[in-house]
């Protein structure tokens, strides 16, 4: 009677991996959804254009009483990205955050500014227990206030599991080199629920700096009306150890963003020939 109820088992799990990979809630916007890096590429001779607007309130509690806070947004960030085929992707991206705050000295108003150029490739599909993964590698020009630009790499993999229908994990771990930072390691975790085809809820545990900060948490939804653009929000709280280590800076951002797919130019043309 165990063997059977084993096999059964067995069985039954086996069913519904098959059926996950043949079947999905989640389509190539929604999987982008986040800071996770996707796995799943637009295809062949296909634009996507993402964009998001974030805003961050911080407060850092300092000794003797001090507290200095201040707001952080970011106006907008943009991602232009092709599918030269089915496994490879290029994108060009900018980032902008402007910083407005005040403590016991005096205020403070800084200005951020990173241009990127990212490379991804698939490595492997979905099958059976095995992941669907993508090698990940970018390159960055960073500036902070309009001061000499300096550059840094970035270089991973992420990694994608579609559980069911409704229910996908992913993840990444990435690799910083270069001027910004020491050699940083960053990771994402990321739990996708697909409410149905158009509408899903997103929770997110980002990890920056593993020594100096807490994980980053973050509670979102997406919305899909049609293939071709979607719609998301989420919210965010983070905490960072530092230097005074009862003290702490504690940081809570709300995010909006969108995706489109754009039609290829040159596809236009040929359609118009035929015709």
């Amino acid at each position: 009677m165990f063997k059977k109820r084993s096999a059964l088992l067995i069985l039954t799990l086996c069913s519904l991996v098959i059926h996950a990979q043949d079947s999905t809630h989640f389509s190539s916007l929604s999987n982008r959804v986040g800071n996770t890096e996707a796995t799943r590429l637009m295809g062949k001779e296909k634009f996507l254009l993402e964009g998001s607007m974030k805003l961050s309130r911080n407060r850092l509690n300092l000794p003797f009483g001090y507290i200095s806070s201040g707001r952080l947004i970011a106006a907008p960030d943009l991602q232009l990205s092709y599918g030269i085929n089915s496994m490879f992707e290029v994108s060009l991206s900018h980032k902008s955050d402007r910083f407005q705050g005040n403590n016991f000295l005096h205020d403070d108003q800084n200005y951020v500014s990173d241009w990127g150029i990212q490379f991804k490739y698939t490595l492997s599909t979905q099958k059976g227990i095995i992941p669907q993964t993508a090698l990940v590698f970018s390159e960055h020009m960073f500036s902070f206030e309009g001061y000499s630009s300096k550059f840094y790499s970035m270089a991973g993999i992420a990694w994608a599991y579609d559980i069911s229908q409704r229910i996908k994990i992913s993840g990444d771990l990435i690799v910083q080199i270069g001027a910004r930072v020491e050699n940083d390691i960053q990771a994402n975790f990321k739990l996708n629920y697909a409410l149905n085809d158009k509408m899903g809820l997103y929770t997110e545990l980002e990890i920056i700096r593993f020594i100096d900060y807490l994980p980053n948490i973050e509670l979102g939804m997406w919305y899909q009306p049609s293939k071709r653009w979607l719609v998301n929000a989420n919210v965010g709280f983070q905490s960072e150890l530092d230097d005074f280590s009862d003290f702490g800076n504690k940081r809570l951002t709300g995010t909006i963003g969108a995706a489109f797919v754009l039609n290829n130019p040159n596809k236009m043309k040929k359609k118009k020939r035929k015709k």
